[in-house]
């Protein structure tokens, strides 16, 4: 067998960054009362959910017999179908796609949440607004590292003695 198949295989791997969802079935929601919220705490209450991961997805097995207020991290298109056609209304989708010259973001329209109930509207509108503090909070922590950063260097150079110019001297080419 030649040597490079003998070699263990070294390298990059993507595997630890992946995002891994926890999968929950449609058809296994039924056990909740009717209008129960149904997020990651209450299926690990139930036991539904066991181990590690990056949320909850929902899947589309089953049908969905009652009306639940589901969130979870992620839905597959299925679920999201057959979730929305349960409870038309429910999951308004408040969210725009929008284009910025670096790239593509979704963002909350307005408009749409001013068409929810007055309720629905206002969480949205909470959520929103600390999601903006946030955004600037993460933002503006850049510029105060690198004014410490420079604070750090003048107190550094004024406890050297400040600037002090060197003079260079010509050196006698007759040597």
């Amino acid at each position: 067998m030649p040597l490079f198949r003998r070699l263990p295989k070294r390298g990059f791997n993507n595997k630890r960054f992946a995002t891994i969802y926890i999968p929950v079935n449609l058809d296994s929601l039924n056990q909740f009362e009717e209008g129960a919220r149904v997020d990651e705490a209450e299926l690990r209450k139930v036991g539904l959910v066991n181990g590690r991961g990056d949320g909850v997805k929902i899947l589309a097995r089953g049908k969905l017999e009652k009306k639940l207020t589901v969130c979870a991290a992620a839905f597959s298109a299925g679920a999201k179908a057959a979730i929305e056609q349960e409870m038309p209304g429910v999951y308004a989708t408040v969210s725009t796609s929008n284009n910025y010259f670096l790239g593509d973001y979704t963002a909350v329209d307005p408009s749409k949440v001013d068409a929810l109930p007055a309720e629905q509207g206002a969480k949205v509108n909470k959520v929103v607004t600390a999601a903006k503090q946030g955004a600037l909070a993460s933002m503006t922590i850049f510029p105060l590292i690198m004014l410490g950063c420079y604070l750090g260097l003048i107190l550094y150079f004024r406890g050297r003695g400040g600037y002090k110019p060197v003079e260079i001297e010509e050196q006698d080419s007759s040597h």
